[in-house]
Order: C-alpha cells, then sequence, then structure tokens
C-alpha cells in the first residue's frame, strides 16, 4: 500500500511539472517605490455632522504617482469613506476603491482595485490591491502608503505580481 501512495504521488509530480501553470508554476516579481501626490479633490464636507463621536466623510480624490516601475506611474482615481474617531488628533479607519490609470511609457492600461487604512495623527497608513487591464492584464499589483492625508505627499512601497498564467 505504501508503494502504491509513493507511485501516485510521484506521478503527480510529474505530471504537475510537466503541464505549464499547474502548482508548481513560479510567479515573478517586481518590487518599485514611489510618492504619490493629490492634485484633485478630497474628504467631501458637505452634510457632515462634526458634533457626532464618529465623524463620516466621503472621500473623491485624484492623485499624481511617480514610482521606479513605469507600469505603476500614472494618474489614480480615489472614492472611499473616511470615519475618523478622533477629531482632535484626526485619527480613524479608511477604506475604498482605486483606478490608476497608465499611459504613455510604453503602457497603456489601468489598475483597478480596493484599499484600507487607518489614520493615526493625520498620517496615513494603507494597503491596496489592485489587478491590471489593458498592456497590464493578467499582473496584480499590492502596495503600502504612507503619508499624511488629506493633501500628502504619500510614499508607497509595493510590488507586481506576473503569476504566468496560474
Amino acid at each position: 500500500m505504501r508503494r502504491v501512495f509513493a507511485l501516485v504521488i510521484a506521478a503527480g509530480l510529474v505530471t504537475a511539472m510537466a503541464i505549464p501553470g499547474t502548482a508548481l508554476a513560479r510567479a515573478d516579481f517586481t518590487q518599485y517605490t514611489g510618492v504619490e501626490t493629490q492634485i484633485g479633490g478630497g474628504p467631501i464636507f458637505d452634510g457632515v455632522d462634526l458634533t457626532k463621536p464618529v465623524v463620516q466623510f466621503e472621500l473623491e480624490s485624484v492623485f499624481e504617482d511617480v514610482t521606479t516601475d513605469a507600469r505603476t506611474t500614472g494618474t489614480t482615481y480615489v472614492s472611499g469613506k473616511l470615519s475618523v474617531k478622533d477629531m482632535a488628533t484626526f485619527s480613524g479607519t479608511m477604506h475604498g476603491t482605486s483606478v490608476t490609470v497608465v499611459t504613455g511609457n510604453g503602457y497603456d492600461g489601468t489598475w483597478e482595485g480596493t484599499w484600507q487604512g487607518k489614520l493615526i495623527n493625520g498620517v496615513g497608513f494603507f494597503k491596496a490591491v489592485a489587478q491590471g487591464t489593458g498592456d497590464l492584464a493578467g499582473l496584480n499589483m499590492e502596495a503600502t502608503f504612507t503619508g499624511t492625508v488629506p493633501g500628502g505627499p504619500v510614499n508607497m512601497e509595493g510590488r507586481i505580481l506576473d503569476p504566468h498564467g496560474s
């Protein structure tokens, strides 16, 4: 019985190595860094009740991203919600969606994704994940952002994952 099990495992490994896109496929990661600068929008103050314990803001912002990888350099449109739990220190949580438009530099596509994070004394700490479209189709991106909110600039570190079809 042990020999049969060992043969089944060995046959499975040989098959996995022979078929592209199987469990043994290897992904490539490309690291990048950059700076994101707000060029438009921000928190929407209309209808905000500053007397409540948690103040809710809507966000509609535009950022210019300049990075060490042309595939992540472009204009980012951000939508989301900001929940400030302490107005004195401007601390709370945030989440939302974003679209980064990449044109020129040999690429034409977008990164479409989600982000979430927190504010501590007006400094934001965020994580984002996104999927590529156009020339970036099939790629995934993840990044962390740190900087003063709103206004920035915000520093970013990230990586692009090329899963090679897996």
